[in-house]
């Protein structure tokens, strides 16, 4: 973050997409810094890797990074099987 902030003090030209997007972004990262991205969770005894999927004020949502059909999860559902039955395929 420093070396932006020296960046944008000093350079002649800044050029941005769009800088409001790309603040907001920076804004948010920046809110929940001391949140891990992932987190280790159990099922029964068996240690599985979690990633952060989402974010509400101290709350985060770590879930299984990869859709698995053989485990039930409320929220972490593959959606190949909806996206086979809208396609017709």
């Amino acid at each position: 973050m420093t070396g932006l902030i020296q960046h944008l003090l000093k350079a002649p030209n800044v050029l941005f997409g769009d800088a409001s997007l790309y603040f907001k972004e920076m804004r948010d990262e920046l809110e929940h810094p001391y949140f891990p991205e992932i987190a280790l969770g159990w099922r029964e005894r068996k240690p599985e890797l979690l990633s952060m999927t989402d974010t509400c004020m101290d709350y985060s949502l770590h879930e299984l990074p990869l859709a698995d059909d053989g485990l039930s999860a409320d929220t972490n559902e593959n959606p190949a099987q909806s996206a086979v039955l809208k396609s017709g395929f």
